[in-house]
């Protein structure tokens, strides 16, 4: 187990040694919520593999002195505890809370609470405009002042919440995908004229500092596709060689963790071969072209990184 950390970021990983999933050790922090299963382990990374696999996990517990880690789904709090420093919680979109200001730590417990960003928070109850969890008094005024919690004397009561999105610039292009809201950054590249001394990894390190934690994009229909070639140019994606050659279909994954639900190749249903793999490019004709060595003229790096969620009170 490492060390206790005030919010260490652990990274899930993939086959291929790359961050799909970050996470945060609490320090002096401790989650409650519903017990999701339990894994035989006493390695974080292994428990955070574990939980990045399933949908339904939002952190973990890896208990001290034990081969035990406990995943959690619909965490309802995140409270102060000095003598905790078991608790990892998945590393969520940003949120805001519209008219109001969150402290670091009550934007990760309000992230938490909305992670499947619907009026109420998860695994609460709504009625008409309020959403309700049963709960003790002390409970309900952990919460976040920002969301307007009050106890009616049996249960915890909060406004229910509409939901919208933003980017944090206007450089961002927000979009409707498939898996979710997201912000899209093209960021100009120089072409090369001779194989490339850089690869994939490379610029999807620029997509993550220069968005805050997005990646190389990955696409996921033909409605996405278009929505990017109306963008103009060419684009590097998040599209990468699993093993670091590509000789079937099978070959390729995304980057950020997400499925390969699409593709599309010139002619085929199978990938540009290649048995030394630099990047993937989305060439003129939308197709995505994976044994380039060299950036083309007009190429732009294509980011893509989790949408604000805005929290507006009914």
């Amino acid at each position: 187990m490492l060390p206790c950390g005030t919010f260490l970021i652990l990274c899930s990983l993939t086959a291929v040694c790359y961050c799909t999933t970050d996470f945060l050790n609490l320090f002096g922090y401790q989650v409650t919520g519903k017990t999701l299963t339990t894994v035989s382990t006493s390695d974080d990374l292994v428990c955070a593999e574990a939980c990045a696999k399933n949908k339904s996990c939002w952190g973990f517990q890896l208990v001290e002195y034990s081969t035990k880690c406990i995943l959690f789904q619909s965490l309802t709090g995140i409270t102060q505890d000095d003598t905790q420093c078991t608790y990892y919680v998945k590393k969520l979109g940003p949120v805001k809370v519209a008219g109001q200001s969150l402290s670091f730590i009550d934007e990760l417990r309000v992230s938490l609470m909305y992670a499947s960003k619907k009026a109420c928070p998860d695994g609460w109850t709504q009625n008409g405009k309020t959403c309700y969890l049963v709960s003790d008094e002390l409970s309900c005024y952990l919460i976040p002042s920002a969301l307007g919690a009050f106890w009616n004397g049996s249960a915890c009561v909060l406004p229910a919440m509409n939901t919208s999105y933003t980017c944090e610039s206007v450089s961002f292009t927000l979009y409707n995908a498939t898996d979710g809201e997201f912000c899209y950054l093209a960021i100009p590249q120089t072409a090369t004229t001779s194989n490339d001394t850089q690869r994939y990894g490379y610029y999807n390190n620029i997509c993550y500092e220069q968005t805050g934690g997005g990646s190389l994009a990955s696409i996921h229909s033909s409605a996405e596709n278009d929505f990017i070639d109306d963008m103009g140019a060419l684009f590097m994606i998040g599209l990468i060689a699993t093993s670091g050659k590509i000789s079937s279909a099978s070959d390729v994954s995304w980057i950020d963790g997400t499925p390969v639900d699409y593709t599309q190749y010139k002619d085929s249903t199978t990938p540009p071969t290649t048995t030394d793999f630099y990047f993937t490019i989305v060439d003129l004709y939308k197709d995505f072209v994976t044994d380039y060595t060299t950036i083309p003229e007009r190429t732009s790096l294509l980011c893509r990184v989790a949408a604000t969620l805005v929290l507006t009170k009914n």
